[in-house]
């Protein structure tokens, strides 16, 4: 390779190549970084303090961001820190619900905070008190959702099973209006006033299927489920 290096001959220092055929001139390899690495601690002194400033990683893996929790939430987390974990703060909005000083799952109870939208933060401290925050927004749905079924099944028989559909078995949701719509989304039956309940003989002239329930809140949220009629 000696065309590619000047011909009055410089020093070694300065007889580097980027051209890959030429390893002579351009090798770094870890075989030869290693032994430099080893040499080099001989010289450093016995009370030499090494210090590493590597940032604490954290992450929130559950549950997701904009996602509705409700009842006895897990709380899933990944810390890693170059420096021992001092402790662990978990925040819902401004409200310090637990401080943990080991990473760990954490298992939130949603029931003692009203239904609504809540910031859920995280922030990790080290012994250095360097600190790393992450936070998401959750909401939390008990009193909303946690009687009304995603899924009704109705019974037109008489076995006395599944016959009767009450939407006001959770006190705490104020209901304004239940519709009932077919697949084609028209009307079946719409109840504008307690009792929210469908018997059987609401039923006896629909054809068995599937349908679609909507339940209207008096501060207007929609509640929205399946409903199957079978014989």
């Amino acid at each position: 390779m000696r065309e590619y290096i000047q011909t009055y001959s410089p020093p070694p220092a300065k007889c580097y190549l980027d051209y890959t055929s030429a390893y002579s001139v351009n090798e770094v390899a870890i075989n030869w970084n290693a032994p430099l690495v080893f040499l080099a601690a001989y010289f450093v002194p016995e009370d030499y303090e090494v210090s590493f400033s590597t940032p604490i990683f954290l992450l929130i893996d559950f549950p997701k961001n904009n996602s509705t929790i409700r009842g006895q939430q897990e709380i899933k987390f990944t810390v890693y820190s170059s420096t021992k974990v001092k402790e662990i703060n978990i925040y819902v909005s401004d409200n310090l619900e637990t401080s943990l000083t080991q990473p760990q799952t954490y298992v939130l109870d949603t029931k003692k905070y009203s239904d609504g939208e809540y910031e859920l933060r995280m922030v990790v401290k080290d012994i250095q008190n360097r600190s790393v925050e992450q936070k998401i927004n959750v909401r939390i749905a008990n009193n909303m959702f946690s009687q009304i079924k995603k899924h009704i099944v109705v019974s037109l028989n008489n076995d006395n099973v599944n016959q009767i559909i009450d939407f006001t078995d959770n006190s705490r949701i104020q209901i304004k209006k239940v519709v009932i719509y077919n697949i084609k989304g028209k009307t079946c039956i719409e109840l504008k006033s307690a009792p929210f309940q469908l018997m059987k003989e609401n039923f006896k002239n629909f054809p068995t299927g599937f349908y679609i329930y909507k339940i209207i809140t008096s501060d207007n949220k929609n509640l929205v489920g399946t409903l199957t009629c079978v014989r």
